[in-house]
């Protein structure tokens, strides 16, 4: 698909499918910031959208500031990044993650931990291998 033939909608492709990244985190501060940066360095081809969900719940360290401002600085790019505030620590991060998934859009979703990061090309290779394969979602 050429992305040029792709209606533009607030400078998103609305047509293109969206891969919805979720991550929970708790007191993660000293990670968060890299996992957020790994995940707005993917790189789309233009063939697909990412938004991506963080979770935090209830931190107790600077993991919320953080992602606030991380929030900001991003608005306006390539990847939507979306914080969510738990106000009180759940200590269940299936509870936080399903949280996230709540209040996804995309109709794929990769799970990804505060403490991780993701490679440039990884959501494609996920997302080329629904796409070939439909019977595996």
């Amino acid at each position: 698909m050429n992305s040029r033939n792709v209606p533009d909608l607030n400078g998103k492709h609305a047509s293109l499918p969206m891969v919805s990244v979720i991550t929970s985190c708790y007191n993660t501060a000293a990670y968060i910031e890299q996992c957020i940066k790994s995940v707005q360095a993917v790189n789309t081809y233009d063939r697909f959208r990412v938004e991506h969900i963080v979770v935090d719940d209830g931190s107790t360290d600077a993991s919320l500031v953080i992602l606030q401002y991380l929030a900001c600085s991003f608005k306006g790019s390539k990847i939507q990044l979306k914080v969510y505030e738990l106000a009180v620590n759940t200590g269940m991060p299936s509870q936080v993650r399903n949280y996230g998934v709540a209040r996804a859009g995309g109709k794929y979703l990769f799970c990804l931990d505060a403490d991780d990061v993701i490679t440039q090309n990884a959501l494609r290779y996920f997302l080329d291998h629904f796409l070939a394969n439909p019977d595996s979602r």
